[in-house]
């Protein structure tokens, strides 16, 4: 699809922001320093522990990549990010590695897979006690809710309550993110009109006059 014509549009997407998110809420120092020096956090993921091909690699360092790779493109990329949500920012241990999917592409048998798993957990400490500390909170309160305040109450089994209320803390806050950044553009530019709204990024229409304010 494509703006009609008189119109103009605003196109954004968050790179890695349930990432993000878990990192704020965590304060995991490794993930802090990898956001704020701009580098991509599933390469830092990917090269240090899933893969391995620098396991001594620190925040800041050069990344050196197999000579195949192929960026974000490169499936052991999607391999990466899984591992990351699956295992440190979802999972309850390291196990969910060995049901994620393609995973079995990579080639790695399943005691490499848990032993790579196992670091990637140990080295957060902050985020593995911080995770722990919300399932219990979700099983027992029943309720949880984003930073921004929006509640969801949980029902089921102890693990599906831990489950469903850390995904809100993520997820929601994400997806309240998004609406409060909606809501500030089109307050500030009322003439403005929303295209689509996916779950980190979103599109938005304004009229050509308008084109000038783009820069500002």
């Amino acid at each position: 699809i494509y703006p009609d014509p008189g119109e103009w549009w605003l196109e954004w997407d968050w790179q890695g922001i349930e990432a993000r998110m878990f990192t704020a809420y965590t304060g995991d120092d490794e993930d802090m320093e990898v956001f704020r020096l701009g580098q991509n956090i599933h390469e830092f993921t990917a090269i240090k522990y899933l893969f391995e091909w620098a396991p001594d690699l620190q925040p800041g360092d050069k990344f050196t990549f197999a000579s195949d790779w192929k960026g974000s493109k490169d499936e052991r990329y999607t391999r990466a990010k899984n591992f990351r949500y699956g295992v440190l920012q979802y999972g309850q241990d390291e196990r969910p590695i060995l049901v994620m999917p393609g995973i079995e592409k990579l080639g790695l048998d399943r005691q490499t897979l848990l032993v790579r798993a196992r670091r990637f957990l140990q080295a957060r400490p902050r985020a593995v006690a911080w995770k722990a500390r919300i399932f219990q909170t979700c099983q027992e309160d029943k309720v949880a809710r984003t930073f921004m305040g929006a509640r969801r109450k949980l029902f089921g089994d102890a693990d599906q309550r831990a489950k469903e209320g850390l995904n809100h803390m993520i997820q929601g806050s994400v997806s309240n993110l998004m609406a409060w950044c909606l809501i500030a553009i089109t307050k500030a530019y009322p003439a403005g009109s929303l295209i689509l709204n996916k779950h980190d990024g979103a599109i938005l229409a304004f009229p050509e006059e308008r084109a000038t304010e783009r820069s500002s």
